[in-house]
């Protein structure tokens, strides 16, 4: 369940690491993605509505490839300003 209480929905896509924009579906507030390698470690993903960015997020892997860092910012559906940081550790 979603913090309003809707049903939790499924998002898939698949995209090359190329720039350019790939359709996401199962999302509300993303109808399209890209995805750029920054370096070896790294990579940007930007998410687009209707050709207006919504989202941004940055993934950063260690150089011991056992944690991924994950900065997300960007707008709600409401329009409303969000930002969070992740960090995932290999089990």
């Amino acid at each position: 369940m979603n913090a309003d209480g809707s049903a939790q929905t499924t998002t898939s896509w698949a995209a090359h690491f190329d720039g350019k924009d790939y359709p996401m579906v199962g999302n509300t507030n993303i109808d399209m993605v890209t995805i750029t390698v920054v370096g070896a470690p790294t990579m940007d993903f930007t998410g687009k509505k209707g050709g207006k960015v919504t989202n941004t997020a940055r993934h950063t892997v260690s150089k011991d490839g056992k944690t991924m860092t994950r900065w997300q910012g960007g707008t709600t559906n409401a329009g409303l300003p969000q930002s969070n940081f992740l960090v995932y550790d290999k089990q």
